[in-house]
């Protein structure tokens, strides 16, 4: 009687181990494409931007910045970077302006047109403000 109650157990873990191991690391799977953990919208047949804030020297920057998305002028859409990038789900096509914002930074735009509804990608470089005590050129003479 003792050995087949543990006989039918390891049938179950054998069983249900490899289903558990599954259930666990799917979802691993797919936090690892690109955007899905930024916008919860799925985009059907609309246009996404996935902008990428770099620092002067070509490196996504790692501090927060404010991604601002314009059309004609009227604020669209805005969202802040994870690990220097940004996604947007736009409504419409056409030209809008990304307007980036960050600590330490000059705020820069830049504008993008949007033809068809399709994944565009962004790069967008800032320039970093000389503080106070920093200078930028030739010092002059004494």
């Amino acid at each position: 009687m003792y050995y087949s109650k543990q006989h039918g157990r390891v049938r179950i873990t054998r069983f249900l181990l490899p289903m558990l191991a599954c259930a666990v690391l799917s979802p691993r799977a797919a936090r690892c494409q690109d955007s899905s953990a930024e916008s919860n919208m799925m985009r059907g047949d609309r246009a996404e931007l996935a902008i990428t804030v770099h620092d002067s020297g070509g490196e996504p920057i790692s501090g927060p910045a404010m991604v601002k998305i314009y059309r004609a002028g009227v604020p669209s859409d805005q969202g802040a970077t994870r690990k220097g990038r940004a996604f947007f789900i736009l409504n419409s096509l056409g030209d809008y302006t990304v307007v980036v914002d960050a600590p330490g930074y000059e705020t820069t735009q830049k504008d993008v047109a949007v033809p068809v509804a399709l994944k565009a990608e962004v790069d967008i470089y800032l320039k970093r403000v000389a503080g106070a005590n920093e200078s930028t050129g030739v010092p002059g003479r004494p």
